[in-house]
């Protein structure tokens, strides 16, 4: 047959030239469209965007004015608002109409002809500062038209269509002269000489019309020259070369095998189900000595019943998407496992299925740990919030607390005994609802572990009064209190905040009715060298809190300190309880333990390492302080809150003090600083908006070193002495009563 004769060089490059250069101004044309498009777009949404922001500035800057103007009725200055609001762009015409005299038409300014795209209408409201009410004086009326928007988006047009135009055609005739010097003309040559190749006659090697490069750093056109000619001459070696190709097939086989083996994951080969090959990853997996033990087997011998078929169906339409099973190992033992095949041509170009198997036993073990931890940390997270919930609520209560308690307190100084016994009763529910807002704080970590001296004895009668008023009355509560019991560092929050929380949960294992025992005791600790870590030797007492409830089994009691466990309903428990009373413990160097079984009730002892300080804090937050200390000093008193600041400043005044009062951290220092030489002391509330508190403090302290200051808040991570240092002479934590702040600030006068 007759070669058929090569196609003229020019020919082939205008071919390829006239195609790219359609294909190229194609895509151009169709890019500077998208390209025009979206700009003129752009330019369109910021006009509009613009007339809204005009709007805005409109409502923000000009209404307060031009209302005002209306009111007092002065026309030149409403006419001159009006002039300069329609100079804003876009806005096209403005009225001003009177709301009272049935919308009537007072002012307007520019084109009422013109089309109402954007229609805004304000109500004109007037504030008057003696009465400090506002009265609607009329209404104004804007309209804004896209007139001058289209016309301003077509000028544009024109320009972005013509600029992007241009920049096509530069690009398409610049990419038309790059492909036809550095390709076209190669590609020709290329072809002609492989046309007129002849494989068993002498040649010359094909040479393009370029820079002669090395192999490192050849291109394409360099490669395809290089692999011609070395073509050509692979072709007249010797044919014996086939040998040296089975020898290197014969020893690829052994680098197989010897990888295969190697592999961690198992490897079968299959044909119509059996196994032809495996690896020692699939012998070892599978629970075999030998790979040879596998040979010959069916592949479900391996795979769990529920999953054969899953497999079979993934061998008979020779599926290659990656799936799961359960495998089986020769114990019979099962584990999940990833499956991976395909089909491929082995030895004698024999079709099987290549099979890789993967345990996945640590993955899923990994997954269900990854799903437990997401579900503690969506616990977590929601505990977090209803904590800062919960602080939000204790700080705001203790203000309202304070007015009651201050306003109660005045009020019984005047009152007959009748009256002066509801008074006292209303004082000492608010105190207790001040207990309520400690726990409150507590639980939102509003405040830090406080240790002082405590008598557990003193605590646990304490908290049984407050036991018997809201556990249910077939609940009896017992108490058996060891005479002279240790005392112990402890903070007395966190103390009731264990016992209450335990027996509640006592209280809801007998749902019918029971019997709750608090117990305490002395001990000792002596363990012997090298016992586990925990209590350390040495005087300690014991709590111990037991009831004879429902009881638990041994599996719950396993898992009662693990946070989030709980045994309760969904919605009814959080699962925190337990683990939070273990990190009190633990946190005052403590050890608890819990003893239980179905139908025996339940029974947790607590550990406390006893104090040899023998100078307990016993006295109660209600102890009654000499109302009658009065003095003759001046005091400052800086508190927000103006109820606050009421009561205060009717105590001081009763008892004979000068009281000068501020509501904030700057006019506090603009009253100090002007009259420091007459006051004698300052009592300072942290948690105030603006500079707050603290800052107010430390430039007091700056301007006055010597001055006494007394700080109070109801947070202690705010108003702790701690955070303010060495510079306040006491803190008091709110709320307070008026005789524990009166006998507090005589305190610090009379240092």
């Amino acid at each position: 047959m007759k070669n058929p004769s090569p196609m003229p060089e020019y020919r082939r490059m205008q071919s390829i030239s006239l195609r790219l250069l359609f294909l190229v101004v194609l895509c151009s044309s169709c890019f500077t469209l998208m390209a025009s498009a979206f700009q003129l777009y752009f330019y369109y949404t910021d006009d509009v965007a613009s007339i809204h922001d005009n709007m805005a500035l409109l409502q923000k800057s000009y209404l307060p004015p031009i209302a005002s103007s209306l009111y007092s009725l002065d026309y030149e200055q409403l006419d001159l608002l009006l002039k300069s609001v329609i100079q804003l762009r876009d806005m096209e015409y403005i009225e001003i109409l009177e709301s009272r005299k049935g919308n009537k038409l007072m002012r307007s300014v520019g084109n009422s002809d013109a089309r109402e795209d954007i229609v805004r209408e304000f109500p004109l409201e007037h504030l008057s500062s003696a009465l400090n009410v506002s009265y609607r004086v009329g209404t104004l009326r804007v309209t804004a038209s896209f007139e001058n928007i289209y016309r301003r988006t077509l000028e544009k047009a024109f320009v972005v269509i013509a600029t992007n135009a241009a920049k096509m055609f530069l690009t398409s005739f610049c990419i038309l002269m790059i492909f036809q010097s550095v390709i076209t003309r190669h590609l020709a040559k290329i072809a002609t000489f492989t046309q007129q190749m002849v494989l068993k006659k002498q040649y010359t090697p094909l040479a393009l019309d370029r820079k002669v490069k090395t192999l490192s750093k050849s291109d394409e056109f360099d490669q395809v020259v290089w692999a011609l000619n070395n073509l050509l001459g692979r072709v007249s070696q010797d044919i014996d070369g086939r040998e040296k190709s089975g020898k290197a097939l014969r020893e690829s086989e052994e680098r197989f095998r010897y990888l295969s083996n190697a592999s961690t994951e198992a490897i079968f080969f299959t044909k119509d189900g059996l196994a032809l090959e495996a690896n020692q990853a699939a012998a070892d997996m599978f629970g075999f000595d030998d790979p040879s033990e596998l040979i010959g087997i069916f592949a479900t011998e391996v795979i769990a019943p529920e999953s054969h078929e899953v497999v079979k169906e993934h061998m008979l339409n020779n599926l290659t998407t990656p799936y799961e099973a359960t495998g089986k190992r020769k114990d019979g033992s099962q584990f999940p496992i990833s499956i991976r095949s395909r089909v491929i041509q082995y030895r004698n170009k024999e079709t099987v299925r290549a099979t890789s198997i993967i345990d996945i036993t640590a993955q899923r073990q990994a997954e269900e740990e990854k799903a437990n931890l997401e579900t503690q940390l969506q616990k977590s997270q929601k505990m977090e919030t209803i904590g800062t919930l919960a602080g939000g609520i204790a700080h705001e209560f203790n203000n309202l607390l304070y007015m009651i308690l201050g306003t109660a307190e005045l009020m019984k100084l005047d009152a007959d005994k009748e009256n002066q016994g509801l008074l006292q009763e209303i004082i000492e529910s608010t105190q207790r609802g001040a207990d309520l807002v400690k726990q409150l704080m507590a639980f939102s970590r509003k405040s830090e572990m406080n240790l002082n001296t405590t008598s557990m004895n003193i605590e646990i009668q304490r908290i049984k009064k407050m036991l018997d008023r809201v556990l249910p009355r077939m609940i009896d509560i017992k108490l058996d209190l060891t005479k002279n019991l240790f005392h112990i560092k402890a903070d007395q929050g966190q103390i009731e905040q264990v016992i209450l929380n335990l027996c509640f949960n006592a209280k809801d294992a007998m749902p019918d009715g029971g019997s709750l025992t608090i117990k305490t005791e002395n001990t000792i600790i002596d363990k012997p060298p090298g016992a586990p870590m925990g209590l350390k030797n040495g005087n300690c007492i014991v709590l111990t809190i037991s009831d004879t409830g429902t009881g638990m089994d041994e599996k719950t009691r396993e898992h009662i300190f693990d946070p989030f466990f709980t045994t309760k309903d969904v919605g009814k428990g959080t699962g925190l309880g337990l683990s939070v009373i273990y990190g009190i413990v633990e946190g005052h160097g403590g050890d608890i333990s819990c003893e239980s079984e179905p139908g025996a009730g339940t029974t947790f002892k607590i550990f406390f390492p006893a104090t040899s300080d023998d100078h307990a804090d016993l006295s109660p937050d209600n102890i009654e302080y000499d109302l009658s200390l009065k003095g003759t000093e001046t005091i400052l008193f800086v508190d927000d809150e103006k109820t606050i600041v009421k009561v205060m400043e009717a105590t001081f005044n009763r008892l004979g003090y000068t009281t000068y009062t501020a509501n904030s951290g700057e006019s506090a220092l603009e009253i100090y600083i002007e009259k420091h030489v007459q006051i004698d002391l300052v009592v300072l509330d942290l948690g105030m908006p603006g500079m707050g508190g603290k800052k107010c403090l430390e430039t007091l302290i700056e301007f006055d070193k010597d001055a006494k200051v007394i700080v109070a808040s109801g947070y202690s991570d705010e108003g702790s002495v701690k955070d303010t240092g060495d510079k306040a002479k006491a803190f008091i934590l709110k709320p307070f009563t008026n005789s524990k702040v009166i006998q507090l600030i005589r305190d610090v006068l009379d240092e």
